[in-house]
Parts: C-alpha cells; sequence; structure tokens
C-alpha cells in the first residue's frame, strides 16, 4: 500500500504529519521518525493509537513545552570540573504521559497490544525482562511506545 505525506499539521497546539491511504487519512509515526514498515499491522493499529493520543492532548493540554531536561545516556562538560548530562531542547511531556501506563487508557492500545500478541518475534521482545542475567531491564510495551513514536513525533513538529 503506498501512502502520500501531507504537510505537518496542527491538531489544537500538538504538531501532526498526517499521510493520505486506504481508509482516510491516518497519522504515522514511522513516516515522523524515519523508520521502514516491516509490520503493517502494527504501523495501522499504533497510527490509531498516537491519533487517539495527539487528540486527547490537544483537548486536555497546553502545547507542548520545549526545554533543557538532565540526559543520563550522555555527559557534557558543565564548568570547570563538573560534568552534568543534559538534552536541550527535549518535550517536557504532561505528569500523566510520563506513567507507564498512560496508554492503557486509550482504546485503541487493545489493538496493539492483539497485533504485539500475534507477532512471535515482538511478543518475546516487549513485556518482558532483557538483556544478561545479572543486568536485566523491563521493556515496557506502553513506554517503549511513548518514547519510541510519540515523543519523536512531538519533537519533529516543533517548529
Amino acid at each position: 500500500m503506498k501512502f502520500g505525506c501531507a504537510p505537518l499539521t496542527v491538531l489544537g497546539s500538538w504538531p501532526v504529519r498526517l499521510i493520505s491511504g486506504h481508509g482516510g487519512w491516518a497519522m504515522v509515526a514511522d513516516e515522523l521518525v524515519g523508520y521502514r514498515v516491516r509490520r503493517p499491522q502494527l504501523r495501522a493499529a499504533a497510527a490509531q493509537l498516537m491519533a487517539a493520543v495527539l487528540s486527547n492532548l490537544a483537548a486536555d493540554d497546553r502545547a507542548p513545552v520545549f526545554a533543557t531536561v538532565p540526559d543520563f545516556g550522555e555527559w557534557h562538560r558543565h564548568g570547570q570540573e563538573s560534568f552534568v548530562a543534559i538534552r536541550r531542547g527535549a518535550w517536557q511531556m504532561p505528569g500523566r504521559v510520563a506513567d507507564y501506563q498512560f496508554l492503557d487508557t486509550f482504546a485503541e492500545m487493545t489493538a496493539v497490544r492483539a497485533v504485539v500478541a500475534a507477532d512471535e518475534v515482538l511478543r518475546e521482545r516487549v513485556d518482558c525482562l532483557v538483556g544478561v542475567e545479572f543486568a536485566l531491564t523491563l521493556r515496557q510495551l506502553g513506554w517503549t511506545l511513548v518514547q519510541r513514536i510519540l515523543e519523536p513525533m512531538v519533537a519533529a513538529g516543533r517548529s
């Protein structure tokens, strides 16, 4: 299925890139983030989820706020003797979005979970512990979607 990309649109005060395709307009995260589509069912379910999330954020919250925040993934020199981890221009997500169960409050998340459960590779990689035995990390589907899709979508729409 081929999609045509429309220009950046603002839904309320939230930036959104819409694409036209089968069934009308749908928001697609990988168009903004630049990932290749390998699982079209997951893409469609995630697009519906992100459309619902951004609509909810546009209705309930003010415009997205961007600021400098602590970043524990990279260090920057700050001053003569100290190093401070910072990330410039990061989206200050509302407190409710930062809750790891935020996406579970949307009915569309059920469809995303169903697609993940049906995929024999993905179901082994989310909502489970990953890593080596002495450093296992819990990879939660909801928080992964917020970090890897929602946050980059909002950041990409920043003017």
